[in-house]
């Protein structure tokens, strides 16, 4: 008897008693349902940290080309799961570099490899053509656990001629997203005192109504290569600017994205450079930083993000273009790395270290 997978809608599993299983379909109508995929690889023991396959993500254009994770862990709060799952991630396709592509995606997970789109969820959630805020293009997303309200957040980026915007959606459950337009509009970076970007933003809450908000402004033409920090009240603004710490004392000169974590109160990041490999970086009070040397890069390195896996792990999402076992274009794989790259790190003073 010969069996295949189903693939309605491109998602040819269903979610049943907490598994995530495939519908397999017989040639005499018969239906069965074998459990989901498992990760094809064992994680790295060592340097180099690469791992071989991408992971599956089910973009709305069927390629699975994406960038700009943003995951957040349940695992790490009280409430575990959401809808099911543990693993929670906005991110963007963006197969041979279409921006109208680029647009913002929720998906979930409970093993961080096998991506699905959860039910209720129609992506993308927002599009350049059918926003009531329309034109320019999508980018730059990230994903966060909202405490104070008990809401999953995601936050991308509109660039708009020469305005930068940042939109944001919430949910409860995982299945129905409410949208935020404008949460930020700036008039785009200018060389000004201080210059200002919303590029890549990245969200850490630090106590009960207490949020900061980093990105990266990356131009030395417009101010300097700066992690840039703002803090709010709120997961959704209004953000107000605290500081940017200047690229020269970090050694940066071409800062592009970066994601930032706050740990056992230490905020984490791993930042990627116009160099394509991602850095590395630690601080205490979100506004000095010091940085290490590269210790990831594959075809064209992009966009990371990282949580905490275990007591001596962070588990680490990172987007590049290059080969895979599918095609050339932009992928994201999943994989493990020692929180010693970080610890091992002097914690800042005044003054971050090199890159």
């Amino acid at each position: 008897m010969k069996w295949s997978v189903g693939t309605k809608n491109l998602q040819p599993f269903i979610f049943e008693e907490g598994v995530w299983k495939a519908v397999v379909i017989s040639d005499s109508g018969e239906e069965s349902t074998p459990e989901a995929p498992k990760i094809p690889y064992a994680f790295p023991a060592s340097s180099p940290w690469n791992v071989p396959n991408v992971a599956e993500t089910p973009t709305p254009d069927g390629t699975g080309s994406v960038v700009h994770p943003g995951v957040v862990d349940m695992e790490r709060y009280p409430e575990k799961k959401i809808g099911g799952f543990r693993y929670w991630m906005g991110i963007t396709p963006y197969s041979k570099s279409y921006d109208q592509l680029e647009n913002p995606c929720v998906m979930a997970s409970n093993d961080g490899w096998y991506w699905v789109v959860p039910a209720g969820v129609t992506n993308p959630l927002d599009h350049p053509v059918s926003s009531p805020y329309p034109g320019g293009y999508n980018s730059d997303t990230d994903m966060v656990w909202d405490s104070d309200n008990k809401n999953l957040v995601i936050y991308w980026r509109r660039v708009q001629g020469n305005k930068e915007i940042l939109h944001a959606a919430t949910s409860s459950d995982g299945s129905s997203w409410d949208i935020h337009y404008n949460i930020v509009v700036t008039g785009g970076p200018a060389p000004t005192s201080p210059a200002v970007s919303v590029l890549s933003p990245s969200l850490c809450q630090t106590g009960s109504h207490e949020w900061r908000m980093f990105t990266a402004l990356g131009d030395s033409t417009l101010g300097g290569s700066q992690i840039q920090s703002y803090t709010s009240t709120s997961a959704l603004g209004p953000w107000v600017f605290e500081s940017g710490q200047d690229g020269t004392a970090l050694g940066i000169t071409s800062l592009w994205h970066l994601h930032v974590m706050r740990h056992d109160d230490i905020f984490y990041c791993v930042a990627v450079t116009r160099n394509w490999r991602l850095y590395p970086g630690v601080s205490v009070d979100g506004k000095t930083w010091t940085f290490g040397q590269p210790f990831l890069n594959e075809g064209l390195t992009y966009r990371a993000a990282i949580q905490p896996y275990g007591d001596n792990q962070f588990s680490l999402w990172y987007s590049y273009e290059g080969m895979s076992e599918k095609s050339k274009d932009w992928w994201m794989k999943y994989t493990r790395v020692p929180v010693s790259i970080w610890d091992n790190l002097p914690l800042p003073s005044n003054t971050g270290g090199g890159i």
